[in-house]
């Protein structure tokens, strides 16, 4: 998706072709591929061969998506005169900054968040009681291969300071921009590896 983020001013100039970008929501390719295996039910003689071999399912849940993506910030760590803004949270260069924090010489989203790759899967064996009724134990196993999708990264991309002494400012590149900061996910709070155990009686 394309939207504008307001129009601002770049050195006294538009900034328009900043502000027409990517949404914060936008996430370009997402696929997720299911499979159920369960074997057919083979005929032994033996009890304990049938009960065995018998009843086993697995079912596979793959998701695979591209970042999406958060806008890059300017830190201003002293008053400048040359900026617009002088708080520590409000900055731009040479003019009004349409995204506020944002970096005002960076197109918006233009951070990619992390990818997605996680695999969930689920193993079942069924037991066959009398009486018509039966037993499931399930082993699931949530993102099974632990592959960690960052929901946040470090957004602060420039740092302004201000010699008030020299009359000079600097403008320069902060080291850790993009380096994940939280992979919180909705509805365990968390996106690592879990596994979990349950039983399932159906008379």
């Amino acid at each position: 998706d394309t939207y504008f983020n307001g129009i601002g001013t770049i050195n006294g100039r538009s900034g328009y072709s900043y502000e027409k970008g990517s949404s914060l929501e936008d996430q370009r390719q997402r696929a997720v591929i299911t499979g159920i295996i369960s074997p057919p039910r083979h005929g032994f003689s033996s009890r304990f061969a049938d009960t065995a071999v018998n009843g086993w399912q697995l079912s596979l849940l793959g998701t695979f998506a591209t970042p999406q993506s958060v806008d890059p910030t300017l830190t201003v760590g002293t008053a400048d005169p040359n900026l617009a803004f002088t708080s520590p949270t409000l900055s731009g260069v040479g003019g009004e900054a349409p995204g506020g924090t944002r970096v005002p010489f960076l197109p918006t989203a233009s951070l990619p968040l992390g990818r997605i790759a996680r695999l969930d899967g689920r193993l079942t064996k069924s037991f066959t009681l009398p009486r018509e009724t039966r037993l499931s134990l399930s082993f699931e196993a949530i993102n099974a291969f632990n592959h960690i999708s960052y929901t946040g990264v470090s957004q602060t991309a420039y740092r302004s300071t201000w010699n008030a002494a020299t009359g000079t400012g600097t403008i320069a590149p902060v080291v850790g921009t993009g380096v994940g900061t939280a992979s919180g996910g909705f509805p365990d709070g968390t996106n690592v590896r879990r596994a979990q155990v349950s039983v399932r009686y159906t008379f």
